[in-house]
């Protein structure tokens, strides 16, 4: 059974600069529903957001980790005991290459403004997902899991 920390994992894979849609992650975790990744990513309780992004935070990026989360009291653990170091929600899109309309850490602007300072462009509020949808390498979402 796929549990939500299989969609955080391979939402933590996506690299800067590249998107997923909803129904990507859905088919590469093996869940029936694109709309329950999106509630999984909507309860993030480890997002990126606006405030580290200006501070150059990016997950997995650990030399920064005791600046971004200085506001924490420890580094979060998941249910394993595991190091949970931001999951970048603002790189999942919806299948006609567009922002959520309600995303839960800001808004789309904020999304829109997330994915654009990593080099994502949007042309009539979509992106290219021919350009920059990310396509793992055979192997590589088991390799990393």
């Amino acid at each position: 059974m796929i549990t939500d920390d299989g969609v955080y994992r391979i939402v933590r894979l996506i690299p800067k600069g590249k998107v997923l849609t909803y129904g990507r992650v859905a088919k590469l975790t093996g869940i029936k529903s694109p709309r329950y990744v999106g509630r999984v990513l909507h309860l993030n309780k480890d997002p990126i957001t606006a405030f580290e992004k200006t501070l150059g935070f990016q997950p997995g990026d650990e030399s920064n980790a005791d600046m971004s989360l200085s506001f924490k009291s420890e580094t979060p653990r998941n249910l394993r005991g595991e190091n949970v170091i931001n999951i970048p929600c603002h790189r999942v899109v919806n299948s006609k290459g567009m922002v959520a309309r309600s995303y839960a850490f800001g808004g789309e602007e904020v999304q829109k403004k997330m994915l654009t300072s990593e080099g994502v462009l949007f042309t009539n509020n979509r992106v290219d997902l021919k350009k920059y949808l990310w396509e793992p390498k055979g192997g590589e979402i088991n390799e990393k899991r």
